[in-house]
Protein backbone atom coordinates (compact mmCIF):
# COMPACT_ATOMS: atom_id res chain seq x y z
CA UNK A 1 0.00 0.00 0.00
CA UNK A 2 2.50 2.15 0.51
CA UNK A 3 4.65 1.76 -2.17
CA UNK A 4 1.40 2.65 -4.24
CA UNK A 5 1.00 5.64 -2.60
CA UNK A 6 4.48 6.53 -3.27
CA UNK A 7 3.96 5.85 -7.09
CA UNK A 8 0.89 7.98 -6.90
CA UNK A 9 2.45 10.65 -5.64
CA UNK A 10 5.89 10.60 -7.83
CA UNK A 11 3.13 10.75 -10.35
CA UNK A 12 1.60 14.03 -9.36
CA UNK A 13 4.90 15.78 -8.69
CA UNK A 14 5.96 14.61 -12.11
CA UNK A 15 2.99 16.48 -13.84
CA UNK A 16 3.83 19.88 -12.19
CA UNK A 17 5.51 21.84 -14.91
CA UNK A 18 7.66 24.15 -12.82
CA UNK A 19 8.53 22.90 -9.31
CA UNK A 20 10.43 25.97 -8.62
CA UNK A 21 7.73 28.81 -9.79
CA UNK A 22 5.97 31.24 -6.99
CA UNK A 23 2.57 32.00 -6.71
CA UNK A 24 0.56 35.39 -5.83
CA UNK A 25 1.96 34.85 -2.05
CA UNK A 26 5.36 33.78 -2.89
CA UNK A 27 4.56 30.20 -2.32
CA UNK A 28 6.58 27.27 -4.16
CA UNK A 29 5.23 24.31 -4.87
CA UNK A 30 7.01 22.92 -1.75
CA UNK A 31 5.69 25.72 0.56
CA UNK A 32 2.04 24.04 -0.62
CA UNK A 33 3.06 20.20 0.31
CA UNK A 34 4.48 21.23 3.36
CA UNK A 35 1.34 22.28 4.03
CA UNK A 36 0.33 19.10 3.68
CA UNK A 37 -0.41 16.27 5.89
CA UNK A 38 0.58 13.76 2.62
CA UNK A 39 4.45 12.51 3.11
CA UNK A 40 4.87 10.99 0.36
CA UNK A 41 3.72 14.45 -1.44
CA UNK A 42 6.37 15.83 0.47
CA UNK A 43 9.16 12.77 -0.33
CA UNK A 44 7.91 12.78 -3.74
CA UNK A 45 8.65 16.65 -4.46
CA UNK A 46 11.94 16.54 -2.42
CA UNK A 47 13.11 13.84 -4.59
CA UNK A 48 12.52 15.52 -7.77
CA UNK A 49 14.17 18.72 -6.79
CA UNK A 50 17.33 16.82 -6.07
CA UNK A 51 17.55 14.89 -9.05
CA UNK A 52 16.85 18.29 -11.18
CA UNK A 53 19.53 20.03 -8.42
CA UNK A 54 16.96 22.58 -7.54
CA UNK A 55 16.51 21.65 -3.70
CA UNK A 56 19.12 24.17 -2.18
CA UNK A 57 17.53 26.96 -4.21
CA UNK A 58 14.10 26.03 -3.17
CA UNK A 59 14.13 24.22 0.20
CA UNK A 60 14.62 27.73 2.27
CA UNK A 61 12.95 29.49 0.09
CA UNK A 62 11.18 32.13 2.19
CA UNK A 63 7.62 33.30 0.56
CA UNK A 64 5.95 36.96 1.06
CA UNK A 65 6.32 36.59 4.71
CA UNK A 66 9.51 35.13 4.76
CA UNK A 67 8.47 31.72 5.58
CA UNK A 68 10.15 29.01 4.53
CA UNK A 69 8.32 25.25 3.80
CA UNK A 70 10.18 24.16 7.56
CA UNK A 71 8.57 26.90 8.95
CA UNK A 72 4.88 26.59 7.22
CA UNK A 73 5.44 22.97 8.70
CA UNK A 74 6.08 23.51 11.78
CA UNK A 75 3.52 26.61 12.27
CA UNK A 76 0.58 23.89 11.05
CA UNK A 77 1.78 21.34 13.69
CA UNK A 78 3.09 18.49 10.71
CA UNK A 79 5.62 16.56 12.75
CA UNK A 80 5.90 14.26 9.98
CA UNK A 81 6.49 16.58 7.39
CA UNK A 82 8.86 18.40 10.01
CA UNK A 83 10.82 15.13 10.47
CA UNK A 84 11.26 14.76 6.38
CA UNK A 85 12.49 18.35 5.95
CA UNK A 86 15.00 18.41 8.82
CA UNK A 87 16.20 14.75 7.28
CA UNK A 88 17.06 16.77 4.22
CA UNK A 89 18.79 19.61 5.85
CA UNK A 90 15.93 21.99 5.56
CA UNK A 91 17.37 25.11 8.24
CA UNK A 92 15.13 25.84 11.06
CA UNK A 93 17.05 28.83 11.68
CA UNK A 94 15.46 31.56 8.59
CA UNK A 95 13.56 34.17 10.41
CA UNK A 96 9.53 34.58 9.43
CA UNK A 97 8.81 38.32 9.35
CA UNK A 98 6.21 40.88 9.24
CA UNK A 99 6.40 44.11 8.19
CA UNK A 100 4.23 47.34 9.07
CA UNK A 101 3.05 49.29 6.15
CA UNK A 102 6.45 51.12 5.76
CA UNK A 103 8.73 47.94 5.76
CA UNK A 104 9.70 48.09 9.51
CA UNK A 105 9.46 44.62 10.97
CA UNK A 106 6.40 44.24 13.53
CA UNK A 107 7.16 40.83 14.36
CA UNK A 108 10.12 38.06 13.59
CA UNK A 109 10.96 34.37 14.99
CA UNK A 110 11.89 31.19 13.55
CA UNK A 111 10.18 27.75 13.95
CA UNK A 112 11.66 26.85 17.36
CA UNK A 113 9.75 30.52 19.00
CA UNK A 114 7.03 28.63 17.21
CA UNK A 115 6.63 25.41 18.23
CA UNK A 116 7.68 26.37 22.04
CA UNK A 117 4.03 28.20 22.03
CA UNK A 118 1.60 25.84 23.18
CA UNK A 119 -2.01 26.62 22.57
CA UNK A 120 -5.63 25.32 23.83
CA UNK A 121 -6.02 23.21 20.30
CA UNK A 122 -2.26 22.53 19.56
CA UNK A 123 0.44 20.59 21.08
CA UNK A 124 3.65 21.30 19.34
CA UNK A 125 5.37 18.75 21.60
CA UNK A 126 6.22 15.90 18.86
CA UNK A 127 6.59 18.65 16.56
CA UNK A 128 9.55 20.52 19.13
CA UNK A 129 11.10 17.65 19.50
CA UNK A 130 11.41 16.60 15.60
CA UNK A 131 12.81 20.36 14.88
CA UNK A 132 15.33 19.64 18.00
CA UNK A 133 17.26 17.13 15.99
CA UNK A 134 18.04 19.15 13.43
CA UNK A 135 21.88 19.33 13.84
CA UNK A 136 21.53 23.01 12.19
CA UNK A 137 19.11 24.31 14.79
CA UNK A 138 20.63 27.89 16.82
CA UNK A 139 18.75 26.98 20.13
CA UNK A 140 19.13 30.26 21.77
CA UNK A 141 18.09 32.42 18.40
CA UNK A 142 15.43 35.24 19.30
CA UNK A 143 12.69 36.94 18.39
CA UNK A 144 13.02 40.73 17.21
CA UNK A 145 11.66 41.02 21.03
CA UNK A 146 14.97 39.22 22.03
CA UNK A 147 13.45 36.67 23.31
CA UNK A 148 14.41 32.49 23.05
CA UNK A 149 12.30 29.38 22.67
CA UNK A 150 12.26 29.83 26.58
CA UNK A 151 10.70 33.03 27.09
CA UNK A 152 8.11 32.60 24.43
CA UNK A 153 6.99 29.34 26.21
CA UNK A 154 6.90 31.07 29.46
CA UNK A 155 4.32 33.42 27.40
CA UNK A 156 2.35 30.91 26.22
CA UNK A 157 1.52 29.51 29.52
CA UNK A 158 0.64 32.75 30.96
CA UNK A 159 -1.56 33.88 27.89
CA UNK A 160 -3.73 30.36 28.70
CA UNK A 161 -2.90 28.81 31.96
CA UNK A 162 -6.13 26.87 31.86
CA UNK A 163 -4.80 24.95 28.96
CA UNK A 164 -1.44 25.36 28.38
CA UNK A 165 1.28 23.83 30.43
CA UNK A 166 4.52 24.31 29.28
CA UNK A 167 6.73 22.82 31.87
CA UNK A 168 7.35 19.85 29.54
CA UNK A 169 7.82 22.05 26.85
CA UNK A 170 10.93 24.00 28.80
CA UNK A 171 12.37 20.46 30.09
CA UNK A 172 12.64 19.77 26.00
CA UNK A 173 14.42 23.07 25.34
CA UNK A 174 16.50 22.68 28.61
CA UNK A 175 17.69 19.21 27.53
CA UNK A 176 18.98 20.35 24.26
CA UNK A 177 21.21 22.81 26.04
CA UNK A 178 18.94 26.14 25.49
CA UNK A 179 20.62 28.89 27.49
CA UNK A 180 18.45 29.41 31.08
CA UNK A 181 20.91 33.00 31.92
CA UNK A 182 20.14 34.25 28.22
CA UNK A 183 18.77 37.98 28.35
CA UNK A 184 15.88 39.70 26.07
CA UNK A 185 16.09 42.85 25.01
CA UNK A 186 14.73 43.95 28.25
CA UNK A 187 17.54 42.02 30.23
CA UNK A 188 15.16 39.30 31.21
CA UNK A 189 16.03 35.75 31.73
CA UNK A 190 13.61 33.27 31.77
CA UNK A 191 13.19 33.25 35.32
CA UNK A 192 12.60 37.03 35.67
CA UNK A 193 10.40 36.91 32.85
CA UNK A 194 8.42 33.78 34.57
CA UNK A 195 8.48 36.34 37.90
CA UNK A 196 7.28 39.36 36.11
CA UNK A 197 4.19 37.15 34.37
CA UNK A 198 3.66 35.98 38.01
CA UNK A 199 4.01 32.16 37.06
CA UNK A 200 4.26 30.32 40.12
CA UNK A 201 4.36 26.89 38.71
CA UNK A 202 7.25 28.06 35.82
CA UNK A 203 9.38 29.54 37.84
CA UNK A 204 9.21 26.75 40.76
CA UNK A 205 9.91 24.31 37.89
CA UNK A 206 12.91 26.42 36.52
CA UNK A 207 14.43 26.55 40.32
CA UNK A 208 14.33 22.48 40.55
CA UNK A 209 15.19 22.05 37.33
CA UNK A 210 18.64 23.54 38.06
CA UNK A 211 18.62 21.37 41.40
CA UNK A 212 17.05 23.22 43.93
CA UNK A 213 19.11 24.99 46.95
CA UNK A 214 22.54 26.12 45.95
CA UNK A 215 24.87 25.60 42.64
CA UNK A 216 22.85 26.50 39.44
CA UNK A 217 19.07 27.48 40.82
CA UNK A 218 21.45 30.56 43.27
CA UNK A 219 23.00 31.15 39.96
CA UNK A 220 20.02 31.90 37.84
CA UNK A 221 18.26 33.66 40.89
CA UNK A 222 21.40 36.06 40.91
CA UNK A 223 21.15 36.71 37.12
CA UNK A 224 20.41 40.78 36.75
CA UNK A 225 19.16 42.61 34.47
CA UNK A 226 20.31 45.94 32.57
CA UNK A 227 18.96 48.03 35.82
CA UNK A 228 20.75 45.45 38.24
CA UNK A 229 17.78 43.80 39.50
CA UNK A 230 17.48 40.30 40.47
CA UNK A 231 14.26 38.06 40.04
CA UNK A 232 13.94 38.16 43.50
CA UNK A 233 13.76 41.76 43.72
CA UNK A 234 11.00 41.80 40.70
CA UNK A 235 9.30 39.20 42.87
CA UNK A 236 9.31 41.45 46.02
CA UNK A 237 8.09 44.21 43.66
CA UNK A 238 4.33 42.18 43.55
CA UNK A 239 2.49 42.89 46.04
CA UNK A 240 0.05 39.96 46.55
CA UNK A 241 0.46 36.57 48.08
CA UNK A 242 1.63 35.09 44.93
CA UNK A 243 4.65 37.63 44.66
CA UNK A 244 5.40 36.47 47.90
CA UNK A 245 5.18 32.47 47.61
CA UNK A 246 7.50 33.37 44.40
CA UNK A 247 10.04 35.67 46.57
CA UNK A 248 10.11 32.37 49.18
CA UNK A 249 11.20 30.43 46.87
CA UNK A 250 13.80 32.09 44.64
CA UNK A 251 15.16 33.03 48.83
CA UNK A 252 14.89 29.39 49.51
CA UNK A 253 17.20 28.53 46.77
CA UNK A 254 20.03 30.97 47.85
CA UNK A 255 19.82 30.21 51.52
Amino acid sequence: MDGLRQRSADERVANLQDITAKNEDGDTPLHLVACNKDPYQATAMLTRLEREDKLKSVMDCGNNKEQTPLYLAVYQNLHGIVKILVDKGADPNCLAVIRHSNGEVKESKSAIHVASVNKKDRDYKRTLIELLKSKKLKINSSNNFGQTALHCAIQAQYVDPEHVNSEPTLKLLLDAEADIHYKDKDGLTPLMYAVKLKQLKLVKFLIEYCGGKGGKAEAIVKDTDHHKRTAQDMASEIRDTIGTEIWNILYNACT
